[in-house]
């Protein structure tokens, strides 16, 4: 509302629109630096999405927000507007082209050991052998077309001088990618899904080598990185043995593998990360356990965690919960919830919160219903003989 002041002139409030023009103009200098937050501000809508929206979608807004840019060239204020939601729209955009870019098969289900093929493309160091990953696999149980891109494989003892480019042979278990380990947890999957890995293992004997990487071989950029990284690392680790050494290289290179274990749990006590392992009973924690399995006790609720099906005639008679690494389906009618094998793997880790007495509700989220229907999240409807296409 208008005012009037001592002369009797009306003077006018400045308004909200006019405020927020105000600040548009004072930040004329640093306009080029809200760029990469915009960008950001983009990329995060797209993940925190519940679906994936439709490609149109994106090219429909882009294009609107385009002919908006060109009305208000003449306007600083609005001009300014449309060009910032013109870079959250483009992020967005951009985020949905690069998963339909990067979306390949997924192994779904565990392989038991199988002899692999594949070309060795990285290669990280380990306190036990190494980890590598392989490109241009070969896996006899699955199609062609469901093979992963790339698989990363843990090596105990992984032939001498292996190098990326090299083509090695190894019998490994195979598994799909992990996912969060809770419900709102760093989601692992989906960051193997961008860097094109389809399946983690481990192998169960020697690698071969059975075509090395001619001295003369091109390859991609990122092979040659590769190859530059893993000289870098032994060029440290020769000119300056010990661990500080492993550790200039984990700076160097990023490749933490070899670093000694008693230096990790230095790492560990400083507060970079606490891991708790609990084995056989603890009475005070009001956890009990067996060959079986494990009964949890608070809060007025028993909450079993069953590992052999010869415990289920016991604890689906006095646990609420049931929580089962062997298939349970109707054998607990009693239990107010159960989640057993088939459970975890359609919807991954599951969280449980438990009431304050015993005649409050027990709640269960799992972790994929958090992620939305995204195509990282590996889903049932999904899957055609044993894989995924991530899509």
């Amino acid at each position: 509302m208008p005012s009037k002041g001592s002369s009797g002139d009306t003077v006018s409030r400045p308004g909200v629109a006019s405020s927020f023009g105000d600040i548009i103009a004072a930040e004329r200098g640093r306009w080029i630096l809200w760029l990469p937050v915009l960008m950001g501000l983009g990329i995060g809508t797209y993940f925190a999405l519940p679906v994936e929206p439709p490609l149109w979608i994106g090219v429909g807004t882009v294009a609107g927000l385009a002919v908006a840019l060109w009305l208000t060239r003449r306007c600083d204020g609005p001009w300014i507007v449309c060009i910032g939601l013109t870079t959250v729209a483009i992020s967005v955009w951009s985020a949905e082209i690069r998963t339909r870019v990067v979306a390949a098969p997924v192994l779904i289900d565990e392989i038991w050991p199988v002899s692999i093929q594949g070309r060795v493309v990285a290669i990280e160091g380990l306190q036990r052998g190494s980890r590598v990953t392989l490109d241009s696999l070969v896996i006899p149980r699955l199609a062609t077309a469901a093979h992963p891109a790339q698989a990363r494989i843990s090596i105990p003892t992984p032939p001498p001088h292996l190098k990326p480019g090299d083509r090695i042979r190894v019998s490994a278990m195979l598994s799909p990618p992990p996912g969060p380990a809770a419900p709102g947890a760093h989601d692992f999957h989906r960051q193997f899904f961008f860097d094109g890995l389809g399946a983690v293992g481990f192998a169960v004997g020697t690698a071969t080598v059975i075509a090395p990487r001619p001295a003369d071989a091109g390859g991609s950029f990122a092979l040659w990185l590769e190859i530059l990284r893993q000289r870098i690392n032994e060029r440290i680790l020769a000119v300056q043995p010990g661990a500080s050494s492993v550790i200039a290289a984990a700076f160097m290179t990023g490749d933490r593998g070899p670093i000694p274990e008693d230096i990790l749990a230095a790492m560990r006590d400083s507060g970079l990360a606490h891991l708790l392992a609990i084995y056989g009973e603890s009475d005070a924690l009001g956890i009990r356990c067996d060959n079986y399995g494990c009964i949890y006790r608070a809060n007025g609720h028993v909450v079993a965690f069953v590992r052999d099906i010869a415990a289920l005639s016991d604890d689906c008679g006095r646990a609420d919960v049931v929580v089962s690494t062997v298939p349970v389906r109707r054998r607990c009618p009693s239990a107010k919830a159960v989640v057993d094998r088939f459970d975890l793997w359609r919807n991954g880790a599951h969280a449980i919160w438990l009431g304050e007495g015993p005649e409050d509700d027990i709640r269960i989220e799992s972790a994929n219903a958090s992620r939305g229907d995204r195509p990282w999240v590996v889903r049932p409807d999904r899957i055609t003989r044993g894989f995924s296409t991530g899509g």
